[in-house]
């Protein structure tokens, strides 16, 4: 706590928090919880304020307690329900963001490890819910196997109207509130991430053309978490996810970044919006698309021996260019194509010759017949 020297703030099982001096290794006093059936203490923040801190409870509620008058000021996020406790708590300092036209100071931010969403509060008048930031970072997974997610950390930066979270889904983001128009709920302004699970498969990007200088300059990487990306081993500001299509997009309109792992859907049911995962992939730049644009709106991963017309496919590839890379997926019959100028999903998906599932150490594609040749281990 800030002005309080050599004092220590413990959170207890049983919901108390102690007040030890850590020079003398002493006791000093205990702060009881408002009720006993409000559970362990789950996060401890100071405020601006001098002598205040934010106790959270696992039954859920936030009480705002001034240590000098040993009082509760504030009480927050009550109800019948049984909400996820609050793991992380912090409070903005710019003196901007409360009140009806965000000119007043007072505003607190809530996370839960246990949720993807971040809570905003207004402390003047008794507090009050300013808004949802829904689906900040990936849910937790609500079925056991799923890929972790969930809100590790939020943090106002000192003195600005940004706020940084970061969760298990393996990102880390800022996040702006805008003055004019008033938002009580910021939008994104940087987001750096990974993969959220295990790589699966590793290899260097091959160079665009012979005696070029960009050998080793970028990696591929595919995750159990269902993702492929290229990492630049120059400027890794430049590192980003192969596109598989409107994921978040999809996710939003189905519900499943909203609530917590409890109350949400199944999070393999987001899992399954993408491919499966990647198992081995290969790759050549020769005559890659490069950024240019799609003529036309272009589907993801088309069945190639359904596609009609070998005369428009010659022209797209024309037009556009061949699709770069192509991967083997677990479970799955069938390869798929990505432009790894456009890093974006490709046109097509290749069944294996004998209609089992690609199990390969070494892929080969023809991308003039549309056709895969795979080596089985």
């Amino acid at each position: 706590m800030p002005t309080y020297l050599n004092k220590v703030f413990v959170g207890r099982q049983d919901g108390s928090v102690e007040i030890w001096n850590v020079s003398t290794a002493k006791l000093l006093y205990t702060l009881l919880p408002p009720a006993a059936d409000f559970g362990p203490v789950t996060a401890l923040q100071p405020t601006p304020a001098l002598s205040l801190i934010a106790i959270a409870y696992e039954s859920g509620p936030v009480t705002i307690h001034d240590i000098r008058a040993d009082r509760e000021v504030l009480r927050l996020n009550l109800g019948n329900a049984r909400k996820a406790p609050i793991t992380t708590i912090s409070f903005r300092t710019d003196g901007l963001g409360a009140g009806e036209d965000g000119r007043e100071d007072g505003v607190m931010a809530t996370a839960s490890g246990l949720s993807s969403d971040i809570t905003f509060w207004d402390l003047n008048k008794k507090g009050r819910k300013m808004g949802t930031l829904r689906g900040a970072h990936n849910p937790p997974p609500s079925a056991s196997g799923g890929v972790g997610g969930g809100i590790t950390k939020v943090e106002f930066l000192p003195g600005q109207a940004v706020i940084v979270s970061s969760g298990l889904d393996n990102t880390l983001k800022s996040w702006i509130f805008d003055e004019t128009p008033f938002s009580p709920t910021p939008r994104i302004l940087h987001s750096r991430g990974g993969h959220a699970a295990p790589v699966s498969s590793l290899r260097f990007l091959p160079s665009n053309s012979d005696g070029s200088d960009d050998i080793g300059k970028w990696l591929l990487s595919a995750s159990q978490d269902r993702s492929l990306w290229g990492w630049s081993l120059r400027r890794d500001g430049q590192s980003t996810e192969l596109s598989q299509g409107a994921i978040q997009k999809k996710a939003k309109k189905m519900g499943l970044l909203n609530g917590d792992a409890a109350s949400s859907r199944l999070h393999s049911t987001l899992e399954d919006l993408k491919a499966p995962a990647i198992t081995c992939m290969a790759c050549s730049l020769n005559r890659d698309g490069g950024m240019g644009g799609m003529p036309g709106v272009m589907g993801i991963w088309n069945n190639s021996s359904k596609a009609k017309g070998d005369k428009k496919k010659s022209q797209e590839v024309n037009m556009t260019g061949w699709e770069s890379i192509v991967t083997g997926h677990a479970g799955d019959k069938s390869a798929r194509t990505w432009f790894w100028g456009r890093k974006r999903a490709g046109r097509w998906t290749l069944d294996t010759g004998d209609g089992t599932n690609v199990t390969v150490r070494y892929l080969a594609i023809d991308f003039t017949m549309l056709t895969l040749t795979t080596h089985r281990v």
